[in-house]
């Protein structure tokens, strides 16, 4: 049962504290110069029925928005196209074609070139060309998003409007998971609602509108995202920094998760987004309305948790996996010493069924007589429920290879697949804590990529701690291509550190304080 935390159980102190502080009148200061350069972006997909979409788009917007709009529609590379000319009779904003390097100004329209792919770095559009691989699945809507989302952050704003397929729909999810806002065509708005539909579907989406709402949604929350989107470690304001701890509270008394040691940046750029999504100026407003809306709770640790992740992500760490560590993890096993795999803060699954299919593709026909057992964990239900049935959208399976798709999923309609039940039978999935639930014994291979990022340093020594507890030794430990165990020379050494696999060291037990006393974990 989901628990309320009331004004009384804060702290009447505190309480009466926020409340005095948040009527003082505060000074809220502008924006640096440097601050100020940084508009939001916004990222507009498009493919069959776009132009129409596109044209409705772009004439609701004012001439002096404050944002860049770049228009990735899906385009001929036969052709030239003439987009530019007939997008710049629907709106005074300047409409371009990109060419070369060219930089980003607010109150401009850019549109992507034919034979090209699209990214932005520092400020500046990059043209890239077409892969050279024909059978390479191309998606330049999702290259362009993913690329504004690392960029921009919480200054990044996705819009997919009318198209076939599923371009755009993990490219929505980056933006999303930087603190970025996203929308997308309504459905009877759209000539081919698809592309827009696939990307609902997935949640990756805060707006459901036409193309006339979006643009008037835009210019609404714009003032709002420079106002919130500042890298605020911690708040100078005695009401901010008490709202703010109030949070953490409510989130820690009604999930169960204590964020307290989360990243201040990671956490300011979810609850700014929670504030945009919800007209809200001030921490102090929101701190009140998460104490009488259960439903903002959960939306807001749904926000905090969420986690970009796909099938073989970063392919060259698992390629050195098969080559490097299953050879010697399956050595000597059997029947009676089947391999245990643990993935801790295992989001929607695909990272576990990954490993499984390493595992199967490396064993081959000799799966029967080497069992794998993963254990794969997160502290959030709904993802853990989504794991377990390992149906997934098209987007996150069609650009894999053919082989692996045909062998280990089965289609169940145009735009789902599920893992195929002897690879689901290998991952156990469960609700798990790695900071204060018991931890697994006597692991083989621990994966744990990209948790350890969004955690200050005493947390990622008392994980580090825990994983060097919880594997054999000789037993690897796999991190994201950002994480590495550097302070922790005596607990693991490098096997492949280009690629983040480390082994134990058989070195005495480290010096972290466990939240609990260490016990072999039974499994279910």
């Amino acid at each position: 049962m989901v628990a309320v935390i009331s004004k009384d159980a804060y702290s009447s102190h505190k309480w009466g504290a926020f409340l005095k502080a948040s009527r003082r009148a505060r000074k809220v200061g502008g924006q640096s110069e440097e601050e100020a350069a940084g508009f939001p972006v916004v990222g507009v997909g498009a493919s069959a029925g776009g132009l129409e979409a596109l044209q409705q788009f772009i004439s609701h917007l004012t001439s002096d928005t404050g944002m860049a709009f770049v228009l990735i529609p899906h385009l001929s590379p036969e052709h030239k196209s003439a987009l530019g000319e007939i997008l710049s009779k629907s709106t005074r904003i300047p409409v371009s074609e990109v060419v070369a390097s060219t930089s980003v100004e607010p109150n401009r329209i850019y549109i992507i070139p034919p034979n090209h792919d699209l990214s932005i770095k520092d400020g500046e559009l990059v043209l890239e060309p077409l892969p050279s691989n024909a059978k390479v699945l191309r998606l330049p809507i999702d290259h362009f998003l993913t690329s504004l989302a690392e960029q921009r952050k919480d200054k990044a704003i996705g819009v997919i409007l009318s198209g076939t397929g599923s371009d755009g729909t993990k490219g929505l999810q980056a933006i999303k998971a930087e603190g970025g806002i996203t929308f997308a065509q309504r459905e009877d708005t759209a000539k081919f609602p698809e592309m827009p539909m696939n990307a609902i579907i997935a949640g990756n989406v805060d707006y459901v509108l036409s193309p006339e709402e979006i643009a008037a949604r835009l210019m609404k929350i714009k003032p709002r995202i420079e106002t919130l989107a500042r890298k605020v470690e911690e708040y100078k304001d005695p009401a901010q920094e008490i709202a703010f701890q109030m949070i953490l509270a409510l989130l820690r008394t009604n999930t169960g998760v204590d964020f307290t040691h989360y990243r201040r940046s990671t956490l300011n750029r979810r609850i700014n987004r929670r504030m945009i999504l919800r007209n809200l100026d001030k921490i102090e407003d929101y701190a009140q309305l998460l104490c009488n809306d259960l439903g903002e709770v959960e939306a807001l640790f749904q926000d905090v948790l969420i986690n970009v992740t796909n099938f073989f992500r970063d392919k060259e760490a698992f390629d050195s996996l098969k080559t490097k560590a299953l050879p010697k993890i399956v050595q000597g096993k059997d029947l009676e010493n089947p391999v245990r795999v643990w993935v801790p803060a295992c989001s929607t699954g695909e990272e576990a069924y990954t490993i499984a299919i390493c595992f199967l593709e490396y064993i081959g026909d000799h799966y029967r007589d080497i069992p794998v057992q993963i254990f794969a964990t997160d502290v959030n239900d709904q993802t853990i429920r989504r794991s377990r049935i390992g149906i997934y959208q098209g987007d996150t399976v069609e650009d894999l290879p053919r082989d692996i798709l045909t062998r280990f999923f089965t289609q169940t309609n145009t735009r789902q697949y599920q893992v195929k039940k002897n690879v689901r039978d290998m991952c156990i999935f469960a609700k798990h804590n790695v900071l204060t639930d018991p931890p697994f014994a006597n692991m083989d291979l621990i994966s744990c990529r990209n948790l350890l990022i969004y955690l200050d340093d005493s947390y990622q020594d008392r994980i580090v701690g825990i994983f060097h507890y919880t594997l054999r030794n000789g037993g690897f430990l796999m991190l994201g291509r950002s994480e590495s165990v550097a302070r922790f020379r005596d607990l693991f050494e490098a096997e492949d550190k280009e690629n983040k696999i480390y082994v134990k060291k058989a070195s005495p037990a480290p010096k972290v304080v466990m939240p609990f006393l260490p016990f072999k974990h039974k499994a279910e």
